[in-house]
């Protein structure tokens, strides 16, 4: 009797633990998502709406929604001026979105990005919402009979008719003979130009990087643009995963596949999500990180060459060190 009460005790004070977490999660940040309405004609905007709030005491990282939300193009988007409350900030921001799909269609979740506070990297995600999209309704007036044909071209029965054709079928043979003969020039031959494998050209624009001084003169931001180049542009050509035209978000639900090792992958978004807080949100850094995310890179180009190829990676990376001596 004694064990069975001490169960129950246990089993109640697990779940106080367990809502007490989840309570604290969601006052330090929730959010929301709508849109105005749920059902649209092919080729109708939507407006949908995201409003986050958050705890003063954590940091929001920026939303790089891109040009595409799910099957839904975005067409527009406008972002409200930040509301600073004693205890709560609110964020809001307007996306005018359409798609030329039809049928039951879902806005995908949006993952929001912050900074606890130990500066730990976390997110929340929005929920999902479902759109049935449906065809264009037919007119009144459309019709699926097959119109009648029309009756055969005559051609005119003068002889000049026949003669003048023929003249002109002459001169257009002379035409084309002169063309062939005197004006044509022979085709040049182009020599297919020979694909170079990803890592060769990722470590000999690392190398170029490096040999610029672009964050001494304080081209930090430049600096970090083309870094990320280097790096998504590789894993594209890489793994044949599309990332030049990708936000980090879209990015993050693409590498769900198991493609790349959990240690790559994780090194991989947490660089773009630093990179991102550099290009778009105003931050930074020493000169000491931006050379440690330099090798962060390198270090994920090196650890990704297959095996067979490492050997001739390294010759060329000391053949580029020794031409920029």
């Amino acid at each position: 009797m004694e064990f069975g009460r001490l169960s129950v005790i246990l089993s109640n004070f697990i779940l106080f633990l367990v809502f007490s977490v989840a309570s604290a999660e969601e006052k330090l940040i929730s959010v929301q998502s709508n849109v105005d309405k749920h059902t649209i004609t092919l080729g109708d905007r939507i407006k949908y709406n995201l409003t986050v709030r958050y705890n003063p005491k954590i940091k929001l990282l920026p939303l790089n929604l891109g040009s595409r939300l799910g099957e839904f193009e975005v067409k527009d988007f406008k972002t409200y001026p930040e509301q600073k409350r004693r205890n709560q900030n609110i964020t809001k921001s307007e996306y005018i979105i359409t798609t030329f799909n039809t049928g039951k269609l879902t806005i995908p979740p949006l993952a929001i990005t912050y900074q606890d506070e130990l500066g730990i990297p976390r997110w929340i995600l929005s929920d999902s919402i479902a759109i049935e999209v449906k065809s264009v309704p037919r007119k009144a007036t459309d019709t699926d009979d097959i119109r009648g044909l029309k009756p055969p071209w005559e051609i005119p029965g003068s002889i000049w008719v026949y003669l003048l054709l023929v003249v002109l079928v002459t001169l257009a043979g002379l035409g084309y003979w002169y063309y062939r003969k005197f004006i044509m020039r022979k085709p040049v031959t182009v020599e297919p130009e020979i694909k170079r494998p990803a890592w060769e050209v990722a470590l000999e624009e690392l190398q170029k990087l490096k040999n610029t001084d672009l964050v001494n003169t304080g081209k930090v931001k430049e600096y970090y643009f083309i870094l990320s180049e280097i790096l998504r542009k590789y894993i594209e050509n890489r793994f044949d995963l599309a990332c030049i035209d990708r936000t980090t978000e879209e990015i993050k639900q693409e590498l769900n596949n198991g493609i790349l090792d959990q240690n790559i992958k994780d090194r991989f978004l947490t660089f773009l999500i630093e990179s991102d807080l550099v290009k778009f949100a105003k931050f930074i850094p020493v000169q000491k990180k931006t050379e440690e995310d330099w090798q962060t890179v390198y270090d994920i180009v090196q650890k990704t060459i297959p095996i067979e190829q490492a050997t001739s990676s390294e010759e060329l990376e000391r053949s580029v060190e020794v031409g920029h001596v």
